[in-house]
C-alpha cells in the first residue's frame, strides 16, 4: 500500500485530482485481486477506458469504472459476485483496503449488469464507488452481425 503523500505526488504528475489518483489506485488493486482470484476461468474480456489506460496507452484518459464483456458461460451473476467478494477479501488481507461489494444493478432488456463496489479509508463513510460493469455478449447472431455495403460510383435519381 502506498502513502497518501505518494498518491498526491502521482496525481500531480499525471494531472489528476487526488480523488482520481486514489480511485485509479484502488481500481488497480481490484484488477490485481481479480487476477489472483481465478478471473481467467470466468470468460471475461477486459475492455473500456481502464483497459486502454493500463494495458495499451499510458496516460490515456482516466476512467471511472471497469468494463468487461462476457463470453457465453461467463455471465453467471452469482459466480461473478463470489469472485468479486473473494478478490475483495484477498485485497483486504494483503493491503488493508476494504471494498464492499453491493447489490447488482440491472436494466430490463439490457445486456449490461453493474455491480457497485464501495471503498472507504477505514471509517464508516464511503469515499467513492467503482462501477464494475459487465456486458453479456448476446447469443442471437443477428444482434452482433454487421453488414457493410460499399457501392462503386452509380447514378442516383433525385426526385423533387
Amino acid at each position: 500500500m502506498i502513502t497518501t503523500a505518494e498518491l498526491h505526488r502521482v496525481a500531480e504528475e499525471e494531472g489528476l485530482r487526488f480523488d482520481q489518483s486514489e480511485k485509479d489506485y484502488i481500481i488497480l488493486w481490484l484488477l490485481s485481486g481479480l487476477a489472483h482470484s481465478g478471473m481467467a476461468t470466468h470468460e471475461w474480456i477486459f475492455k473500456g477506458g481502464t483497459c486502454l489506460r493500463h494495458c495499451y496507452y499510458e496516460g490515456y484518459r482516466f476512467s471511472e469504472d471497469i468494463d468487461f464483456s462476457c463470453k457465453p458461460g461467463g455471465n453467471n451473476l452469482d459466480a461473478s459476485l463470489r469472485l468479486l467478494k473473494k478478490a475483495a477479501g484477498k485485497i483486504q488481507s494483503v493491503s488493508g483496503i476494504r471494498l464492499t461489494i453491493k447489490e447488482p444493478l440491472t436494466i430490463p432488456g439490457d445486456f449490461q449488469i453493474e455491480i457497485p463496489i464501495e471503498y472507504s479509508r477505514g471509517g464508516s463513510e464511503t469515499c467513492f464507488s467503482i462501477g464494475f460493469i459487465f456486458r453479456v455478449i448476446p447469443i442471437e447472431p443477428d444482434l452482433y452481425c454487421l453488414r457493410l455495403d460499399i457501392a462503386s460510383p452509380e447514378r442516383l435519381l433525385l426526385i423533387s
